[in-house]
């Protein structure tokens, strides 16, 4: 952990978007422009950086300051991350894809799972090597190390965001946001916890202390929820207005 939230940005005005990486201080460390509509990014050590892509349908490492390094092809993809072992893995809006280390492009794919109906909406990666999926059609799916759906729950709520995440708290349970809310469920049960009112959130990762940043598809604003659902202070509108504030990790 870098300790940084991973800010992803769109153009205002048509062109392209960037990712930024503040400090704890909410104060800009760096940027990487050029990005075709980024939907998640992880930095790694070295001053490089793993970037999902959506509208390049690809996934990419580069060094923050410039030169790229590989790039593997996925359909939209909305998550990425990176393993341990140097496996990366990415959810695309159809598929999820786990590439072999290194740092060459034409990598062998090391898991693979297809959904024909192109609904995910996010996703992500649980301790075991199994994912967890959200669709569309409000369905909070569990997917196995063989490619199978292992559990499926109807997520309800006045319908999910084409823009979502899905982030897999230390309970085990999961963190997901809706259309109207931002809503914990078992992912074993499919029952729901803790819920938050939110209209449109783009994301929403749970902090340490409890928090949840919480990213706004129409406001392009990052604000920051305490445990009962109200804004703190603590607000990011961004660094430069040629740019539009809309997803945030905690990296």
């Amino acid at each position: 952990s870098y300790g940084l939230t991973i800010v992803c940005e769109l153009p205002r005005a048509g062109g392209l978007g960037r990712i930024v990486a503040l400090g704890g201080d909410g104060k800009e460390r760096w940027s990487v422009k050029g990005l075709n509509q980024p939907m998640d990014a992880v930095p790694l050590a070295g001053k490089k950086i793993l970037i999902a892509e959506h509208n390049r349908n690809r996934v990419l490492e580069r060094e923050i300051d410039g030169k790229e390094i590989w790039s593997e092809n996925i359909n939209q993809p909305v998550n990425v991350g990176r393993l341990p072992n140097g496996v990366t893995w990415a959810v695309g809006r159809n598929q999820i894809i786990e590439w072999e280390r290194g740092d060459k492009s034409g990598k062998k794919q090391e898991f693979t799972f297809l959904r024909n109906e192109y609904d995910i909406v996010a996703g992500n990666r649980l301790k075991n090597g199994e994912y967890v999926l959200l669709t569309q059609n409000q369905q909070l799916l569990k997917v196995d190390r063989k490619g199978a759906i292992t559990k499926s729950h109807s997520v309800g709520g006045n319908g999910v965001n084409y823009y979502s995440t899905v982030d897999v708290l230390p309970t085990g349970k999961v963190l997901v946001t809706l259309m109207n809310s931002i809503t914990e469920y078992d992912l074993e049960t499919g029952k729901a916890g803790t819920s938050f009112p939110f209209q449109f959130a783009t994301s929403a990762i749970r902090l340490r202390n409890g928090n949840t940043i919480v990213g706004h598809q129409n406001n392009g604003r990052i604000v920051e929820l305490d445990k009962d659902g109200k804004q703190t202070k603590w607000e990011h509108k961004g660094t430069d207005p040629a740019y539009r504030p809309f997803r945030a990790f905690k990296r």
